[in-house]
């Protein structure tokens, strides 16, 4: 035997003693079963405790029928963008179409100091220019409303500011295609001034 001093050595076997019962493995798996069980049970009332993703922010899931492990409430879908310009006449849109603190973009005519409505729907929060943008917000709903203190805005502040994203197409957020409009102003203008 290389090892001195073992009991399986040369054909010796373990003791009956030293091996666990029937009984006791069968406990040992029961346990684990139940383990595993009660795993599984917390990992999914997790997730019925959160808000679809889908559902809050495009108004339906794919898995409708009750195949979703999230929460779908429609007092939670985000606002329809299209009627918050005036452009939504769908009378089914998936989409909300009511005005709620939680639900609004930050008002980009407010953060430059500029908005003069009083009536304006969008929200007029003092933001940090340096705030990240609300995750909770770019999901459809955002519980703290005005009381948020990061950006509700659906476009990528980098790209805002500098023109580029580092994460380019693995970035969620909207990049808005810059409209070459002084070009056209400026030929424009010469051709009238000659």
């Amino acid at each position: 035997c290389m090892r001195k001093g073992s009991n399986l050595c040369n054909g010796d076997h373990m003791p009956q003693e030293a091996w666990p019962t029937t009984s006791t493995i069968n406990r040992m798996l029961a346990s684990e079963k139940v383990r595993w069980s009660l795993h599984t049970v917390r990992t999914r009332l997790a997730k019925k405790q959160q808000y679809c993703q889908f559902f809050t922010r495009f108004g339906e899931c794919k898995k409708s029928g009750g195949k979703c492990p999230y929460i779908h409430d429609r007092a939670k879908v985000a606002i329809c963008t299209k009627f918050l310009k005036g452009l939504c006449s769908n009378t089914s849109c998936k989409l909300t179409h009511k005005v709620l603190p939680e639900r609004m973009p930050d008002c980009s005519y407010f953060l430059r100091g500029l908005c003069t409505n009083t009536a304006c729907p969008y929200r007029h929060v003092k933001v940090n220019s340096k705030a990240p943008v609300c995750e909770d917000f770019l999901k459809g709903y955002c519980a703290d409303g005005d009381e948020c203190h990061k950006k509700h805005s659906y476009v990528c502040p980098v790209f805002e500011a500098t023109g580029e994203c580092p994460q380019e197409s693995r970035c969620n957020l909207h990049h808005p295609k810059k409209k070459n409009k002084s070009k056209r102003s400026r030929a424009d203008t010469l051709q009238n001034n000659s």
